[in-house]
């Protein structure tokens, strides 16, 4: 999979979820390396299943799952019968650290290593790109703002300054 793009990586994270058998898959919001924060919809897009994203608390019950999304104004309540894919915000539970015991344990567990090919996907699929950078440039520099000393007008200033840029 060494420089496979999101698509084809959530097309192979899809294909292996079929082969292993699943009610609810569960991902983190977004990883930390790419920081692309689709592959969880992008995996439910190639399963056909539907996606609860960006979930801070969750509910899972017999045939269904629910949650509280965090929205502008509050939170929004979300469900969807199973099976289905999940994708949480740090905010959904406090990180829980293994125990020594659970470490040992870990490591006697057989890991089974799976193939694309195995998952009836084309092997030259799987480790090339659809993406590719043809060209970059640097970031312009940043220019220096206005900036709004107090004379006691300073309330007028940045209202003329919002209302001026439309941010009012």
């Amino acid at each position: 999979m060494a420089g496979a793009d999101l698509g084809r990586t959530a097309a192979v994270l899809a294909a292996a979820a079929k082969h292993a058998g699943f009610d609810l898959l569960l991902a983190g919001n977004e990883s930390t390396d790419g920081r692309g924060g689709v592959l969880p919809a992008m995996v439910a897009e190639h399963l056909g299943l539907p996606h609860l994203g960006s979930v801070s608390s969750l509910g899972i019950a017999p045939g269904s799952v629910s949650g509280q999304r965090r929205v502008e104004k509050g939170t929004m309540a979300v469900s969807a019968s199973l099976p289905a894919v999940v994708s949480v915000t740090e905010h959904v539970a406090e990180a829980r650290f293994p125990n020594f015991k659970g470490i040992i344990t870990a490591k006697r567990k057989p890991v089974t290593v799976i193939s694309v090919g195995e998952l009836g996907l084309d092997p030259a699929f799987a480790g090339l790109g659809r993406s590719r950078v043809v060209s970059t440039q640097a970031r312009p520099a940043r220019q220096a703002g206005t900036k709004i000393v107090d004379e006691g007008d300073a309330g007028a200033q940045l209202a003329d300054f919002l209302t001026a840029n439309r941010l009012l």
